[in-house]
């Protein structure tokens, strides 16, 4: 991140004010969690009359982590009038007026998108929270599809232990002491959960009997 940022400022001496540049300093900030300055460097980008929508998507990104959700629903707004195509502006957008409490704003932004745009899974994601936001658990539900997704099977003991829980007990000991094992990863979806990298089968014989 920091190698990025230095390749950014080097670039902005040749080219001050570059719209672009400007944009991919902004997400190297982001990526360094400096939201604050991210916003900083990005408003010079939409202030110079910009058209680029990911510039406004990462805008509204670090807004919505210094907790700006109204500035973030302006920018995701501007970037959908700019490229109503773009997946990932409409989700962001109707994720944001969910947070705001718009949901039936948010429904009718993810219908629209999907008449044209049918099974395009971000704007699908929003349209599954949104549903569930104004009432229609059960359509929410049959859309999301858990039951199908995450199918539990009973399985038997592999060689060499007695049952399940052993197996289970000693992968559990084996993953809690792993050196990847870490709370709240950087950049990850696990918000509030622990994971490990991944897991070697050769490193223990319990690891091989799982997979």
């Amino acid at each position: 991140g920091d190698r990025a940022l230095a390749e950014v400022d080097a670039a902005l001496l040749r080219e001050p004010d570059h719209p672009l540049i400007l944009a991919n300093k902004g997400a190297v900030l982001c990526g360094l969690d400096r939201y604050a300055a991210a916003i900083e460097v990005l408003e010079k980008t939409c202030d110079n009359g910009s058209d680029d929508d990911m510039a406004l998507i990462t805008i509204a990104f670090a807004r919505r982590r210094c907790g700006e959700a109204a500035g973030a629903a302006d920018a995701l707004e501007q970037a959908v009038r700019i490229n109503p195509a773009n997946a990932r502006a409409v989700a962001d957008c109707a994720n944001v007026e969910m947070q705001l409490g718009r949901s039936e704003s948010a429904l009718r932004r993810c219908t629209d998108f999907l008449a044209r745009y049918p099974g395009e899974r971000l704007v699908l994601s929003a349209y599954i929270y949104a549903l569930a936001d104004i009432g229609q658990c059960d359509k929410s539900a049959a859309l999301l599809g858990l039951d199908e997704l995450v199918p539990i099977l009973e399985c038997a003991a592999p060689a060499g232990f007695d049952d399940i829980a052993e197996v289970n007990h000693r992968l559990a000991g084996f993953v809690e002491t792993h050196p990847s094992y870490v709370g709240d990863p950087v950049r990850k979806s696990t918000i509030g959960g622990i994971q490990t990298g991944e897991l070697n089968p050769v490193e223990d014989p319990v690891v091989a009997a799982f997979v």
